[in-house]
């Protein structure tokens, strides 16, 4: 009898002990989620007073296309000293001149982007203070041309992985990207938008880089074409996953090296290793940018790995960019490279304009530019190997 008693007393102080688990358990877990969506929380409190619980950390969602308007671009490549930031700002700025709605995002430790302003504004927030402390994309976005708007970089990429991994939010930035959309009205589409998009070919002269004000500089964006973000040539931190998490595709600047081509194979990898139990979300690769293109009697290996990029890259490849020290000049003088001088006579601004063109769908051509004789070549050998190799 007294067993049994005794058996009881230990059977309801183990229910309770268990219970007590139990709730401390589910406690832990609705303080966290709670705490990992803090962003949406206050959107929700701020607004309508209503905290909604519908959409929390997805870890499982399938990647789809965006139907929207707004693509999200990540220029990305694991070299160094390749061209990110080079092409992140060029394509931004000439898109922009062409009439597009473009946001530049600098993610790149080297935070260099802010030489866009050349009039002493000073940029109210960077994008640590988007991550870290709560600030909106549209809040700090700047419209340093007419049509494009910047969110300038900084180089405390420390914190901000830290901050990324101690909160376990990993899609903190495609949160921060989703609120930055539904500021936006939809925008036109391209084709109804320019009078030459059906044209066969169009003149230098659709490009029209323009200054903003003082009241434009900080206004923010109504509409948005595209984000493209600059980034840093890191493969295993956090903000590097956050990113990729809201990216829709990833362009590759790429110079014709042996270094390169292995480090294209190795980006590849780690994306895939990545994603490797969630491959449908893994964002592709929209497109390979050979750059910096030098013809030189005593080195043939940049045609070798020309041929070799367009035989055997399963992307689409660009056409092959030629080297100019114009770029290096705009970076002194703070100015876009359609801003220089030499805009409407150097081959390599050109050609950066026409792949703008095409990277937003274009199908005609940039009148007075032609795939240069030597380049040509080995792109045509290309496509023969690769017909060869198919049959």
């Amino acid at each position: 009898m007294k067993r049994a008693l005794r058996s009881g007393v230990g059977n309801k102080h183990n229910n309770s002990k268990c219970q007590a688990i139990i709730w401390v358990f589910g406690l832990t877990i609705a303080l966290q989620r709670k705490h990992l969506c803090l962003r949406e929380d206050k959107k929700f409190d701020s607004e309508s007073g209503a905290v909604n619980n519908s959409k929390r950390i997805l870890f499982l969602h399938t990647r789809k296309e965006n139907t929207l308007s707004m693509k999200v671009i990540q220029v990305k490549s694991k070299k160094g000293g390749v061209g990110k930031s080079l092409y992140a700002r060029e394509i931004a700025l000439i898109l922009a001149a062409l009439g597009c709605s473009i946001l530049l995002i600098d993610g790149s430790e080297q935070a260099n982007d802010d030489i866009l302003e050349n009039q002493g504004r000073a940029y109210p927030y960077t994008l640590k203070e988007c991550l870290i402390n709560g600030v909106s994309l549209s809040e700090a976005a700047c419209q340093v041309r007419k049509r494009l708007w910047l969110v300038v970089g900084t180089r405390d990429h420390e914190d901000i992985n830290e901050y990324i991994r101690k909160q376990r939010y990993p899609n903190i930035f495609k949160d921060m990207v989703e609120e930055l959309r539904a500021t936006l009205v939809p925008a036109p589409a391209l084709g109804e938008r320019f009078a030459w998009w059906n044209s066969a070919r169009v003149p230098f002269s659709i490009f029209h880089p323009e200054p903003t004000s003082a009241e434009e500089f900080v206004s923010p964006p109504p509409a948005l074409d595209y984000v493209l973000i600059d980034s840093d040539a890191s493969t295993e931190d956090d903000l590097t996953f956050a990113l990729w998490e809201a990216v829709d595709g990833i362009l590759v600047p790429y110079e014709l090296t042996e270094l390169d081509w292995q480090s294209y194979h190795q980006f590849k990898q780690d994306l895939e290793k990545r994603y490797r139990r969630r491959p449908q979300q893994q964002p592709p690769l929209i497109g390979i940018l050979p750059n910096k293109v030098l013809h030189t009697k005593d080195n043939p290996t940049p045609m070798v790995y020309l041929k070799t990029l367009f035989r055997d890259a399963e992307e689409r490849v660009y056409r092959p960019t030629h080297w100019s020290k114009v770029f290096g000049e705009c970076l002194n003088l703070h100015i876009g490279s359609l801003e220089h001088p030499s805009a409407a006579t150097d081959r390599a601004i050109r050609e950066t304009c026409a792949i703008a063109l095409e990277f937003i769908g274009y199908e005609g051509e940039l009148v007075g530019l032609k795939i240069c004789e030597k380049c040509s070549e080995q792109v045509n050998l290309a496509m023969q190997e690769r017909e060869e190799h198919a049959s």
